[in-house]
């Protein structure tokens, strides 16, 4: 699995090649693949976690960034329970699902929806014993829509119900067998729903009486206009000649595939000196430099391109893991005309090079 580290003080994004290599695989099976929309579908929600790990204040303090449209919940659930199923059949648990026969519209991200059944289910697994049943059950009510998660696992007391939404709380007490986690996936599923302008809520019976979690979210109007989908338009672009600067080899050899195939030549370093001297004797178009590289920082790297008679006229993009304001004021000051953050999609990157 993909993991996501902080090394010499720099964010590592390994799912970033990943993703790219997803996006290769599209390219390279135009009729499509069954497990493509799976990888893609995981990819997506690791690549958008990991990047609340990294600044976990945006997912505890409600800033987090939706980007809602009109939806179908039964799709969401149903995904996120498929996702889970696997994990519940070890040790002979069981998890049913039961879905509405008509469509539950709400205006939703449906990352950060599935996400929030993700928590709740993987919570449920936690503390349900081997052999112990989980049950999903979406349906309107009122002119909302109404999903819940009960299990039949440890439970808590009745008064704890509020406090498991806090950071770092835990339905069962420290121990040698306490199940592994930051304790975050709660919190993190009340400040989505919450965003969406719902709640959650959790109930047990006691100890060992199982648990209860509820989630109540406003449906969309059945008269609304449906949300438009951008257009989809061929691309007229002219061959460019592109550096790229990425330490992580497999991530740079997919970026390399990626925009050759879309007919530019590309040249690959991995390191800041090497990027200084690729760019001290070869007229590039476009320098695409990670900000985080083991010798020096990509803005280093910009300051010594622009310095040359020749650096004003070369595009120097930004692709890192450092996405906050400062980390792009501090890219612009370096020399950067832009800064993109991994995991970077290919359709980003074109539509950039595009203008």
């Amino acid at each position: 699995m993909d993991t996501v580290s902080i090394r010499e003080g720099r964010h590592v994004h390994e799912p970033s090649a990943a993703t790219a290599a997803t996006e290769l695989l599209a390219l390279d099976l135009p009729g499509g693949h069954p497990a493509l929309s799976v990888l893609e579908r995981q990819l997506g929600i690791l690549a958008r976690m990991s990047n609340d790990l990294l600044d976990d204040t945006r997912a505890l303090t409600g800033r987090l960034e939706l980007v809602p449209e009109r939806m179908d919940l039964r799709s969401a659930v149903e995904s996120a329970c498929a996702d889970m199923r696997g994990l519940f059949g070890h040790e002979g648990r069981a998890l049913d699902l039961r879905l509405p026969d008509g469509p539950v519209l709400v205006d939703g991200d449906r990352l950060r929806l599935a996400q929030v059944l993700t928590n709740l289910l993987s919570n449920a697994l936690k503390y349900t014993l081997p052999g112990g049943r989980t049950d999903v059950c979406l349906s309107s009510v009122g002119g909302q829509a109404q999903l819940t998660v009960k299990d039949d696992g440890i439970g808590f007391d009745p008064g704890q119900a509020e406090e498991l939404f806090g950071v770092f709380m835990r339905a069962a007490p420290a121990g040698p067998h306490t199940p592994e986690g930051l304790g975050l996936g709660l919190a993190v599923a009340r400040t989505i729903v919450e965003l969406h302008g719902g709640r959650i809520s959790a109930h047990s019976d006691g100890p060992d009486k199982g648990a209860f979690f509820g989630v109540l979210l406003p449906t969309a109007a059945s008269d609304a206009p449906q949300p438009a989908r951008p257009a989809t338009t061929g691309r007229t672009q002219r061959q460019l000649v592109i550096l790229i600067v990425e330490d992580n080899t497999d991530l740079a050899a997919t970026y390399r595939a990626l925009l050759e195939r879309q007919g530019h030549h590309v040249t690959v370093v991995h390191t800041g000196a090497d990027a200084v001297t690729a760019t001290e004797a070869n007229l590039f178009d476009v320098v695409l430099c990670d900000l985080g590289l083991p010798d020096m920082d990509g803005c280093t790297v910009a300051r010594s391109v622009r310095s040359r008679p020749h650096g004003a006229g070369l595009r120097l993009i930004a692709v890192s893991g450092f996405s906050r304001g400062t980390d792009r004021t501090l890219a612009h000051e370096a020399g950067f005309d832009a800064h993109l953050a991994k995991p970077l999609p290919l359709v980003d990157l074109l539509d950039l090079l595009e203008r």
